[in-house]
């Protein structure tokens, strides 16, 4: 049985980690670069990154507003 090469290349990854270390999100990142959303997932886990949104509490001013904030864990 035949080994597959690979199926994406170093420069897809390069560019994708670019594009969310310029605030991009995982989706559009993904699309930008060729790949599916969850093989840009499995490259975050693999290298032990995450994107973890959070919200800020509506306050009674403006109970529209959120804050999100990305993180690298």
């Amino acid at each position: 049985m035949a080994v597959a090469g690979k199926k994406y290349t170093d420069q897809q990854k390069e560019e994708f980690f670019r594009l969310l270390d310029r605030g991009g999100t995982v989706r559009a990142a993904a699309r930008a670069v060729g790949i599916h959303e969850n093989a840009g997932y499995n490259w975050l886990r693999k290298t032990g990154l995450t994107m973890a949104r959070a919200y800020a509490s509506r306050s009674s001013r403006n109970p529209r507003s959120r804050s999100a904030t990305w993180s690298k864990l």
